[in-house]
């Protein structure tokens, strides 16, 4: 059975139960309201645009992506997999990345990866499914999960952005990407740590907050 996806009626039913879980998300929810939902279409266009994003920053992602999508009005497998290795590169991409999104596009193309199924999976069903991938880590799959495939309770903590938001939003001197003390605060948040982590994304995007917090590089893919 398919996986509901998260919608506009459900985020503010989540929102409700963060505010009286967390008094600073309640502090921030009545003066900025509801975060953002940020749905992207569960394709491959989408997968493409989160490892663009990958070890670097929002500006220079964005920025990356949209010379990507100036190649075909609709990024697709077959398309990106025509593509030489060269014209990928002169988009910003780095060899890494241009050969992590030809492979996976391979892979689609041949019938060995299929993305409309992990709709029907799990959360961690997805991650391990994703993971197969050259160049897809669990960040990755996160970021999928939450921003295409919808999904209420993921919990990205080696993300910098929503760490960033939480030592902004709590005030505190540090916090750690990875740490236990990332995943506890999590705990707190279940079944809606998607929407608690839009939050600390919104939090981040508005305040600009500039942080002593260093990322694991090694960990977001």
């Amino acid at each position: 059975m398919k996986v509901a996806k998260l919608t506009r009626e459900i985020l503010r039913r989540g929102v409700k139960h963060l505010t009286k879980k967390d008094k600073d998300i309640k502090g921030f929810i009545s003066k900025y309201g509801l975060p953002d939902l940020r749905l992207r279409a569960a394709n491959f266009e989408s997968l493409v645009q989160i490892i663009c994003s990958q070890q670097v920053s929002t500006v220079v992602a964005n920025r990356i992506f949209k010379r990507v999508q100036k190649l075909e009005k609709q990024l697709s497998p077959e398309f990106i997999s025509s593509l030489s290795q060269e014209t990928l590169r002169d988009t910003g991409l780095s060899h890494s990345k241009v050969g992590y999104i030809k492979g996976i596009a391979g892979e689609i193309v041949s019938g060995k990866f299929n993305l409309s199924e992990l709709s029907y999976l799990t959360d961690e069903e997805v991650i391990l499914e994703m993971s197969k991938q050259k160049g897809v880590g669990r960040w990755t799959s996160q970021m999928y999960l939450i921003f295409a495939l919808g999904r209420p309770d993921i919990w990205p903590i080696n993300d910098l952005g929503v760490v960033k938001g939480i030592i902004g939003l709590k005030k505190l001197e540090e916090f750690e990407t990875g740490s236990k003390e990332m995943s506890n605060l999590g705990d707190i948040y279940r079944p809606w740590r998607s929407i608690a982590a839009r939050i600390f994304w919104q939090y981040q995007n508005i305040s600009k907050v500039v942080s002593k917090v260093e990322p694991d590089l090694s960990s977001s893919s």
